[in-house]
């Protein structure tokens, strides 16, 4: 008896055939967008487990790389993104693989272009996952969040675009969340060697932190004079020091040890002095972002011991200044 498949699955079984290279993928898509009568289900399932809408984004991240002409034909068209997105209307976004990652999972495991541009496919369906109501703290493989999964694949292709991981952030996840390895996100940033991300991501919670108490100073001093108690939990908080980069994990390691365990092992290679200087910018990055926040606590009159617990936050477990290997 001949079975009729749905646009959807038939979509999956060319994504899962071997025989199809990612531009014959690209191009049947292409097809059934073209038709206005077609519609997708995004969340028929394929291969792992993978839902249609997964297989969107590995084409989307991939296409720039192994197909480009076809990828920009399908992801930089606006009539093609906008007709993707309104199926992500119907879509249940929880949804996970064999692996237990959601779609936020796979956005963030690949370098994804265009990211500048906020009308982008990634951009553009980040903003329509969040309201939906997708976790964006779920634990997927190896209990990563998908702020936590950056990078993993980035080591087996050339950066062919940027990180999603500053929109996670600004959407409020966590990166503190450690793996099953106690692994956080500025661990495995660096074990992926990927230093412009973790400069760019350090830098920007060392300025948001400082620049939030310094605007909370003004307030907690206008109630401090009103008799109201000093905010001694406010510290707790902030960005810079909830970012983890002073955590340790299962193996007794902070982030900042693995990046000078880099270092040392490249001490005879030319990448031994880029990294190097990338250490010694995350250190007065952090610096900076230590004497304003501390600046900004002086003003509101917390109490030293909740001050010097702030300094603890920033000296290594032997009890020595942070400092660059």
């Amino acid at each position: 008896m001949l079975v009729l498949k749905s646009p959807s699955q038939l979509l999956l079984d060319t994504c899962d055939d071997p025989a199809y290279t990612l531009g014959a993928q690209l191009r049947t898509l292409q097809l059934q967008l073209n038709q206005p009568h077609v519609e997708l289900d995004l969340n028929a399932r394929g291969r792992r487990g993978r839902t249609l809408l997964m297989r969107f984004v590995e084409m989307h991240a991939w296409g720039e790389l192994r197909a480009p002409v076809e990828a920009r034909s399908v992801f930089s068209n606006r009539a093609h993104v906008v007709r993707l997105l309104s199926f992500v209307d119907t879509a249940d976004v929880t949804l996970c693989d064999e692996d237990r990652n959601n779609v936020l999972h796979l956005l963030a495991s690949f370098p994804l272009p265009n990211l500048a541009d906020p009308h982008s496919f990634a951009c553009a369906l980040l903003s329509k996952l969040v309201p939906k109501g997708i976790d964006v703290d779920a634990r997927g493989e190896l209990g990563r969040t998908a702020v936590n999964t950056v990078g993993n694949r980035c080591a087996h292709a050339p950066i062919i675009g940027g990180s999603i991981a500053p929109l996670l952030l600004q959407y409020g996840a966590d990166p503190t969340l450690p793996d099953i390895d106690g692994n956080n996100l500025m661990h495995n940033l660096v074990r992926q060697q990927l230093w412009r991300l973790v400069e760019q991501i350090t830098s920007s919670a060392a300025h948001a932190g400082a620049q939030h108490l310094l605007a909370a100073s003004s307030a907690s001093s206008a109630a401090l004079s009103l008799g109201a108690p000093a905010p001694a939990t406010l510290w707790q908080t902030q960005p810079v020091l909830r970012f983890g980069m002073f955590h340790r994990n299962h193996a007794g390691e902070t982030a900042f040890d693995a990046a000078a365990r880099i270092y040392k092992a490249q001490a005879t290679s030319r990448d031994a002095h880029a990294t190097h200087d990338l250490l010694q910018r995350l250190q007065r990055s952090w610096k900076k972002g230590v004497r304003s926040q501390l600046q900004a606590l002086i003003q509101q009159r917390v109490p030293v011991a909740v001050l010097a617990d702030l300094v603890v936050q920033y000296v290594d477990g032997s009890g020595r200044p942070f400092e660059s290997p």
